[in-house]
């Protein structure tokens, strides 16, 4: 068993080769792969391994994925909704209000200031995708917006191949490692799947390969989406990116359309409007899968919605509409990517291996995963109604489609669910659940999410506890629930994540 007991992400070659302008990267139009973790044996790791999704393991014996013998992981706390209506599963919008930073720059403090890039560096609205190239890798068969695709059905061989979208929002004020710029939020469209049968053989080339898209004004992508022909171009941001101010309320819309998966932002304070489509004819690919000579060779493909609903999971708690492939066990989802950018400390980490670390244009810092769980993401400096932390991310229960094109309440149920458990140290925490914890050894502090009022409704945020919330869920150990167990196929049962009851929706819409 090839498992390492901590996350090595990426060099700091391949962070300032991602993001182009002023960078040392690719010759001028090369191409480059996007392997999601940077370690596939044929990529130029030109790509932050930290707007992944979590993979699961390749078996009981091997409970936490590696690529290429380096163990990945990513810390994505999440709320997942569930619906049985029709349109559940492959539509939703969000109304969403975009978290303020404090005045003044951050100090590397708890008590502050403290801005947003520091405890997370994205969230982001998910939904599962259909990928005839993708795990399990069994049949070229994906019947969209279907619950035919509703899991489990065992053996794993007979589940359709899968990916996961995730509509990512990025911070200001880190540019150019995490953000777009100094002052203001934008977005991308990012699809990811893997390259890998239900019986544990992988592609190590490409593993997780993932196609990218900044949101943009005119709906084209800037470059080439990837995963096979990224350029430096494709993450450099230009005028035609969407960029969105804090405070700034903005409709998130997303939903299939025969020509592709789409994704609309409409930003209500600005009336600016941005679009992505992830069509071949917008230049959308993926991987094909060569079990022979695990080439990394892309082709055309347009996406589309897995599910017709998001369908609750059974009883017991083994989820129904899911990758299958992924830590994480829901179909319609937001979460935070955190865990990442941390002061300055590689002697406490095991390894060093925080790095890499820039001097940043407002405050030192190191983007790898927090390996001793002691960075900004884990102290309590998250929104808590101080002027010296950052301000929440607002964002509704998502509404859905119906056959009329109508946007109507259907979110009828949530959960919450952290992926803690799959991200600690074997040494501490096995796949059986024993040894793992909420907050995870050497964190003081651990996020949760909480409901509040916004515009005479009722909304969500992660968060610490906010003046004038409407509710806390039991507070920082009870809102996430135990220990859940998660029969993944192919006799894989493990121990991945906490996951609270299924529970009615107190913030219906």
């Amino acid at each position: 068993m090839r498992v390492r007991l901590f996350m090595v992400l990426l060099g700091l070659l391949g962070l300032l080769a991602f993001w182009g302008a002023g960078s040392v990267a690719a010759a001028p139009g090369s191409s480059v792969l996007l392997d999601c973790n940077g370690y596939g044996a044929a990529n130029n790791p030109d790509h932050p391994a930290w707007r992944c999704p979590d993979v699961r393991g390749a078996s009981a014996d091997e409970p936490r994925f590696e690529d290429n013998g380096h163990y990945i992981g990513h810390d994505e706390p999440s709320i997942e909704f569930f619906s049985t209506t029709p349109g559940s599963g492959n539509s939703a919008r969000y109304d969403l209000v975009l978290p303020t930073d404090p005045s003044k720059r951050p100090d590397g403090s708890v008590s502050g200031p403290v801005w947003n890039f520091q405890t997370h560096v994205a969230f982001w609205f998910g939904m599962t995708m259909c990928d005839t190239q993708s795990f399990p890798e069994t049949t070229t068969v994906c019947q969209p917006d279907s619950d035919s695709n509703l899991v489990p059905r065992h053996p794993v061989a007979m589940q359709a191949g899968s990916a996961y979208m995730e509509l990512q929002f990025y911070p200001p004020g880190w540019s150019p490692q995490i953000s777009c710029d100094q002052k203001h939020w934008c977005a991308a469209l990012t699809i990811t799947s893997l390259q890998e049968t239900y019986k544990g053989v992988a592609n190590e080339n490409c593993i997780e390969p993932q196609a990218f898209a900044f949101v943009t004004k005119s709906g084209h992508p800037v470059g080439p989406t990837g995963p096979d022909n990224a350029t430096d171009q494709s993450f450099t941001p230009t005028s035609d990116v969407l960029l969105m101010n804090p405070t700034d309320r903005v409709t998130v819309s997303m939903y299939d359309t025969t020509g592709g998966f789409q994704v609309r932002l409409e930003d209500q304070t600005t009336h600016q409007t941005g679009t992505m489509t992830a069509a071949a004819s917008n230049g959308w690919r993926h991987i094909v899968w060569d079990p022979v000579n695990f080439t990394c060779q892309g082709e055309p493909y347009t996406f589309h919605p897995m599910f017709s609903t998001a369908a609750p999971p059974y009883p017991n708690g083994q989820p129904r509409a899911w990758p299958i492939w992924t830590e994480h066990t829901y179909n319609v989802a937001m979460s935070d990517e955190i865990g990442h950018f941390e002061n300055p400390d590689a002697a406490a980490d095991p390894g060093g291996e925080e790095e890499p670390c820039f001097s940043g244009p407002i405050i030192p810092g190191c983007l790898n995963s927090d390996l001793d769980f002691d960075g900004a993401s884990y102290q309590a400096d998250w929104p808590d109604g101080s002027a010296q932390h950052p301000g929440p991310v607002i964002f509704s229960t998502p509404k859905v489609q119906d056959s009329q094109g109508n946007w109507v309440d259907a979110m009828t149920r949530i959960r919450f669910e952290t992926n803690l458990p799959g991200i600690q140290p074997l040494a501490t925490c096995d796949f059986q659940g024993n040894g793992c914890t909420n907050p995870p050894p050497g964190a003081s502090f651990y996020p949760w999410f909480h409901s509040l009022p916004s515009s005479g409704s009722c909304a969500w945020t992660l968060s610490n506890d906010l003046p004038g919330q409407l509710s806390n869920f039991g507070g920082e150990q009870a809102a996430w629930g135990p220990i859940e167990s998660t029969d993944y196929g192919a006799g894989f049962v493990a121990v991945l994540n906490f996951a609270s009851s299924v529970l009615d929706n107190p913030c219906p819409g």
